[in-house]
């Protein structure tokens, strides 16, 4: 089984399961090799307009799977080819040609994606004015949340107590606490630190400048990580 390579912008994330062609693992490549995609110069905008009209419209097939194949497509866009290759990995995803582009689940159902929703074309323009997202009021008074954090390669979820004005890394180390403290055995991590966590929720990673009230946890909801290898951070 092929694995991605450790420096993420300059090599390429191979989908485990691909058959090898001339001896070589067929690759998909990250976001730090952009490809001329595009029939006509596009937007940042129009770019992303178009992958969240793909993916809103999966509607055959396995749901969680769908969301599998986003998730490993926003990590090659960031140039980190690692994670793609545990999230896959992770979900028993195969692929005859190595790609994001094809892959089968378990079952044999087929998943299509197209080039654009994981590498950035060459041919992108600026556009013009940029979005600010909103925030929310510093002066909302924050509300008491119970989460189950689900981390890759362990048997069970992890309960936390926070705020929702807890911040992502916040939430992170509090969990990297918990586990040495509660070690698998079934689980060949005894440590996890904060910084070789990818936190997603709802489809989206959540990035550590940001609060749980802004990326829209809510109570009584799953969070999941994927954990980083060694030296990724």
């Amino acid at each position: 089984m092929g694995s991605c390579g450790s420096t993420a912008n300059t090599r390429a994330a191979r989908v485990p399961g691909a058959a090898p062609v001339d001896g070589e693992a067929p690759v998909v490549r990250s976001a730090g090799a952009p490809s001329v995609w595009a029939e006509k110069p596009v937007t940042y905008e129009e770019l992303r307009a178009r992958r969240e009209e793909f993916w809103s419209t999966r509607v055959t097939n396995n749901e969680a799977m769908w969301n599998v194949m986003r998730l490993a497509s926003e990590a090659l866009l960031e140039g980190d080819s690692a994670t793609a290759t545990a999230i896959v990995e992770a979900a028993g995803l195969r692929s005859p040609n190595g790609s994001l582009s094809l892959a089968y689940d378990e079952r044999g159902a087929e998943y299509r994606v197209p080039e654009y929703c994981y590498m950035k074309p060459k041919n992108m323009i600026s556009s013009v004015g940029t979005h600010i997202p909103k925030k929310i009021p510093s002066n909302v008074p924050s509300k008491a949340l119970t989460v189950r954090v689900r981390v890759v390669g362990h048997p069970k979820d992890y309960p936390l107590e926070v705020k929702d004005t807890d911040e992502i890394l916040q939430v992170k180390e509090a969990l990297s606490v918990l586990i040495s403290e509660n070690p698998h055995e079934a689980s060949s991590v005894v440590e996890l630190p904060a910084k070789r966590m990818r936190m997603i929720y709802s489809g989206k990673v959540l990035k550590n400048g940001t609060d749980l009230r802004g990326s829209g946890v809510k109570h009584n909801t799953v969070l999941q990580i994927f954990p980083l290898p060694e030296g990724s951070a």
